[in-house]
């Protein structure tokens, strides 16, 4: 009957030791699985980079675009530039008319006061 028992340890141990060797194989096959999936999508993002980058007209696409955004960075500065000479214009008109409002006004004055003396002497 010892014999059984010691027989049937030696068993369990074995067997114990199987569900372990099993489950370790396991996390690895699974830790496998996952570095071979991120292998694969980098591989994919790889092969998507070195097909853009062997593109012949790359370069020239990229510096028609450059001087395209150029071109219309420049009309952009000169649209400013004249809307600030625009802006210095008008500023110096509303200056030259209210001037010309304030004479304007300084006549009308006079003009009221000769008026008013004149009706005072009749």
């Amino acid at each position: 009957m010892s014999r059984e028992i010691s027989r049937n340890k030696m068993f369990n141990k074995k067997e114990e030791e199987r569900r372990a060797k099993r489950d370790q194989q396991d996390k690895l096959n699974g830790a496998i699985r996952e570095l071979n999936a991120r292998i694969e999508e980098d591989d994919i993002e790889l092969d998507k980079e070195r097909r853009r980058l062997d593109d012949k007209h790359l370069l020239k696409r990229n510096q028609e675009i450059v001087m395209q955004l150029k071109q219309e960075s420049n009309k952009v500065h000169i649209d400013i530039n004249i809307a600030e000479s625009r802006i210095k214009d008008l500023e110096q008109l509303k200056e030259m008319t209210v001037s010309q409002i304030k004479d304007i006004l300084a006549e009308k004055r006079k003009s009221d006061k000769e008026n008013s003396e004149i009706e005072g002497k009749i």
